[in-house]
């Protein structure tokens, strides 16, 4: 469970996107419940990791993104109780 901690970000990335390419054809009805459904979903996969995460700093690395000489830059999570913490507050 813990592997699913890009879909945190993704999901409200997704609904801005998702709102921006829409915004004259959809309701304020159908946009309020996109835009809260997104959040939500976001919040239940924090709340998921947080029931999952155990006592160890887990580093969840989702690709490399450059190399430099002997400099490897990976696009990565640390997901630690402060990090769980912080995103539950902010979701």
């Amino acid at each position: 469970m813990i592997q699913w901690i890009g879909l945190v970000p993704l999901f409200p990335l997704l609904g801005f996107l998702m709102l921006s390419l829409t915004q004259r054809t959809m309701s304020k009805s159908a946009a309020g419940l996109l835009g809260s459904l997104t959040i939500g979903l976001s919040f239940l996969v924090s709340r998921a990791i947080f029931f999952q995460a155990g006592d160890d700093q887990v580093t969840v690395t989702l690709f490399h993104w450059f190399s430099a000489g002997r400099m490897s830059v990976d696009f990565a999570f640390l997901v630690d109780h402060l990090s769980i913490m912080m995103i539950l507050m902010v979701t």
